[in-house]
């Protein structure tokens, strides 16, 4: 069982808890997606700063901010990407300007290495982390795929 926390804002702390045939990447973005809008139905959010740590994964975060782009309720929100890896980061960053840019969103991202950057003054915070790097990420494939999931 793998767990994971999606702060939606400074109160409120929603955990979704994800058996291992639910732990691929892109299983885990309708539940956060879910949380996002869920939180922005009783008040009208507009340009909402959005903190997601852990951003440098290009499959995941590519996939997440594909999503929140694409959410209505978070239009003209800005999202800070943040991990302690500048180089990835910025991959995910340009790719996030190239969708932003080509489908004239109204939104703004930007990357930082400092957690307290990312955080100040954010409405959302996301938090994605995986640990045990590629092995862990290996077994993410191979347990669905062994047991027919």
């Amino acid at each position: 069982m793998k767990h994971m926390s999606v702060y939606i804002t400074p109160r409120k702390k929603i955990n979704l808890r994800l058996s291992d045939r639910h732990s691929t990447d892109i299983g885990l973005v309708p539940g956060i997606l879910s949380a996002l809008f869920e939180s922005t139905q009783s008040k009208e959010y507009v340009m909402a700063k959005i903190a997601i740590i852990g951003a440098g994964s290009i499959l995941f975060g590519t996939t997440l901010l594909n999503d929140l782009l694409q959410t209505e309720a978070l239009e003209g929100s800005t999202y800070a990407l943040m991990s302690p890896t500048m180089s990835k980061l910025k991959k995910v960053e340009d790719y996030t300007n190239k969708i932003i840019k080509k489908n004239n969103l109204k939104a703004e991202v930007y990357s930082t290495t400092d957690r307290r950057d990312a955080l100040k003054d954010a409405d959302y915070v996301v938090v994605v982390l995986q640990i045990g790097g590629m092995e862990a990420y290996k077994a993410d494939y191979e347990i669905p795929l062994k047991y027919a999931c």
